[in-house]
């Protein structure tokens, strides 16, 4: 079953490099009627959140949006409406000084990754394929470095940064299905699917509640580390709501532990819980999410905090 599982996402990459030079040509047959149409982003960090720098310490998402003009909802069509995602992310032991022990590698990740987001039969789609860059090569070790210097923070010992995992780069698909309900302003219910083959083979399934107004017209982004949703398509308006989430999720493979995945937990949860508020051209986001433990030397959960500002 594993087996069929693995080819069947190896035919999935193959179908996603030929739906790119779709993509990028239908974008330049309508120049005219694509543009850039929104951007956004979130910092994640867990000193943020439980303060303390460790695991799931420190990540980046950034979107931008191609397509015609928004009117408040997806297209039906698939490629109408195109974002380009980048992902920066560290992860790094319980202890960056090695001494206690290292109880998982250091991770530089970088994710590139191209989707199509749109509309069928009621169910929102979110189809893609991009690449994750893994390794010394990112850099992310010494901007951490910098980083940490520059706060007066603790630097990862040279037995850390020689523990990281080796440098790969892997391609796979990325895929969300989810369901609006009710399609109302004052209380959005939205449970989803989301599956993905790139770091990390996993699948979950969950679901988002937002209490409040301003967020039915807008086109939100799922942050890969933490499942919380940040605005990348919507006039800023007064508003004033909160999320709340969670979502279930099984690892069949994962390059954060480098060959080491006896370790790994194969089940993840994760719960967060958001404020967004927003006032004429300023629009904000501050959000806490609990990450269930990964790995079985893993002591406890850990809890991260995401903040945008517009």
């Amino acid at each position: 079953m594993r087996l069929l599982f693995v080819q069947a996402l190896k035919l999935s990459i193959l179908l996603g490099f030929f739906t790119l030079p779709v993509v990028a040509e239908g974008l330049s047959e309508n120049k005219q009627k694509r543009h850039f149409i929104g951007n956004g982003r979130l910092t994640t960090n867990d000193v943020l959140g439980d303060g303390k720098d460790r695991w799931r310490t420190g990540s980046f998402s950034s979107s931008r949006i191609w397509g015609q003009k928004w009117k408040g909802e997806l297209p039906q069509e698939f490629a109408e409406l195109v974002e380009a995602r980048f992902l920066g992310e560290i992860i790094a032991p319980s202890d960056l000084s090695g001494k206690r022990g290292i109880d998982r590698p250091f991770v530089g990740h970088l994710g590139l990754s191209l989707h199509s987001h749109f509309q069928r039969k009621g169910l929102e789609y979110s189809i893609g394929v991009g690449a994750s860059v893994l390794g010394q090569q990112t850099g992310l070790d010494n901007f951490q470095k910098n980083l940490h210097e520059a706060l007066n923070e603790k630097l990862a010992s040279e037995a850390v940064l020689s523990n990281q995992i080796s440098n790969q780069v892997l391609f796979g698909p990325f895929l969300e299905v989810a369901k609006t309900v009710p399609d109302e302003d004052r209380l959005i219910i939205r449970p989803f699917f989301e599956a993905y083959a790139t770091a990390e083979t996993l699948a979950r399934v969950g679901a988002d509640i937002y209490f409040g107004s301003g967020f039915s017209d807008k086109l939100y982004i799922r942050d890969q580390v933490t499942g919380q949703r940040y605005r990348a398509i919507g006039a800023s308006e007064e508003k004033l709501g909160f999320s709340i989430g969670g979502d279930i999720g099984h690892v069949s493979n994962s390059a954060f532990f480098d060959g080491a995945e006896s370790t790994m937990r194969r089940r993840r949860l994760r719960f967060r819980t958001g404020l967004h508020w927003g006032q004429k051209s300023k629009q904000g986001f501050a959000g806490l999410t609990w990450l269930s433990k990964e790995f079985s030397g893993q002591s406890e959960g850990q809890i991260l905090g995401s903040v945008w500002l517009i």
